[in-house]
């Protein structure tokens, strides 16, 4: 966003640059556009963005995740932490395969499963061949996914 950036040359940060930065959310008190802005990062904690006054102003509205019900993202990038995402309780989006981390995450339950290995006696995990899960050496739960892209 070349308002922001200080210069007077329009100049688009490599997305390296842009990725490493905080997300940031502007909101407004009580939808007034006149009002003074609450700015929150992804770094921030959501107890410090909430006083008595204003809690009922910044509750969360549920969100709506059946329309990602069917997708699933495999990346290869150490950056996307299944981990992370599952344990944010303001995440939504596709399930996540992390090759990296080893581990799948189910968004629709926010669980963490570890990546099958291959074992033939293997139980507890995610195996990302199949797309399903592992609970036993007898069953094994399939997960429907129509939308899998696979990132590098």
């Amino acid at each position: 966003m070349p308002s922001f950036s200080g210069t007077s040359e329009y100049q688009l940060p490599s997305s390296a640059a842009l990725c490493r930065k905080p997300a940031t959310l502007t909101r407004y008190s009580k939808g007034k556009p006149k009002s003074t802005p609450r700015i929150w990062t992804s770094q921030t904690k959501r107890d410090d963005l909430i006083d008595e006054e204003a809690e009922e102003d910044a509750m969360v509205s549920p969100v709506d995740t059946s329309q990602f019900s069917d997708m699933l993202v495999m990346s290869h990038n150490p950056l996307h932490t299944a981990t992370e995402l599952c344990r944010d309780p303001l995440s939504h989006g596709p399930s996540l395969v992390s090759f990296e981390e080893g581990v799948y995450c189910d968004m629709e339950t926010k669980t963490t499963w570890p990546l099958c290995t291959g074992s033939k006696n293997e139980a507890g995990c995610y195996d990302w061949k199949t797309h399903a899960l592992v609970e036993s050496k007898e069953r094994k739960r399939d997960m429907r996914y129509s939308n899998i892209m696979e990132w590098s």
